[in-house]
């Protein structure tokens, strides 16, 4: 644990930011952090302490973890979870001060309803410590960012140089079916039903979608046996590059998570009975992200 106080020249708005360094002892502020958690804007399942602890478990070997806890009056104001993980660049391995995620299109950032404060005195109090890291890469931000990265770290001293690292595609669905076939018009709709009735076979394709509330499942048995039965698919598309041992753990470990939180949703798509393709997500505050997908 480290420890180091922030402040304005006058000495107002005294933050203490808190380094843990220990997985376990992150588990004493649990409770704190979810309150956070529904604070946060653009929140999802990374920015849930389990997300870490699950990270930690599948990924810590040769990692540091660096889990800032901003506190202001005794209060922790806001958390900024960073991990340091050897990654190869062009000019060889370096040490990278960046988020727990493992895909790009997993975005996080600071967690709670103070963002830009929270990021601001984290960057701050890293500035002032012995850098153990080579690069410091906040990447995956998402769109609730606005810019507040780039400036924070500016602000530090950093002097951030941006990169566009990919794209994400994001489908909006604020409109019902009904809605978008009356603005399309009635010759595309005409034409939809043609398709629709072309399409039909004596093969019977059927898609189950598994979405318990509130942590609820019959059977958590059977949950792990549909688990089991997508990864009998083709490798899941977010875990290509792991091992096909540790992508079956760790989808493992993600469902049953997913599962407690009241985030599941599983799609399974089923021709005569046989699973054709998957689609694991998790759904947070009417937004729902894909965390893996087979077929």
């Amino acid at each position: 644990v480290d420890c180091g106080w922030l402040g304005d020249q006058q000495g107002r708005q005294m933050l203490q930011v808190v380094e843990i360094n220990a997985i376990e002892h992150l588990e004493a502020i649990r409770l704190r952090w979810t309150s956070l958690f529904y604070d946060t804007p653009g929140a999802s399942y990374i920015h849930t302490l389990d997300w870490l602890k699950i990270y930690w478990r599948h990924f810590r070997d040769g990692q540091r973890l660096r889990v800032l806890l901003v506190h202001r009056s005794g209060t922790v104001l806001g958390i900024l979870p960073l991990v340091v993980r050897h990654e190869l660049t062009a000019v060889g391995r370096v040490d990278v001060l960046t988020y727990p995620t493992i895909h790009r299109s997993q975005f996080c950032g600071p967690i709670g309803q103070n963002p830009t404060a929270t990021l601001m005195a984290a960057l701050r109090h890293l500035a002032s410590r012995t850098r153990d890291w080579d690069v410091l890469s906040l990447g995956e931000i998402g769109e609730h960012d606005r810019g507040r990265t780039a400036n924070a770290l500016n602000l530090a001293g950093f002097y951030p140089h941006e990169v566009v690292s990919g794209s994400v595609s994001k489908v909006c669905f604020d409109r019902s079916w009904d809605e978008d076939h009356a603005d399309r018009g009635a010759q595309v709709v005409e034409s939809d039903s043609d398709r629709a009735g072309e399409s039909k076979s004596p093969s019977d394709l059927r898609l189950e979608r598994i979405r318990p509330l509130d942590g609820q499942h019959d059977d958590n048995q059977l949950l792990g046996g549909l688990v089991e039965e997508c990864l009998s698919l083709q490798r899941p598309i977010s875990f290509a590059e792991l091992p096909a041992e540790k992508s079956a753990a760790l989808l493992h470990d993600l469902v049953s998570v997913a599962h407690r939180l009241g985030m599941l949703d599983l799609n399974l798509l089923r021709l005569d009975g046989r699973l054709v393709a998957f689609s694991f997500n998790v759904h947070f505050d009417g937004v729902l992200h894909q965390l893996a997908a087979g077929a």
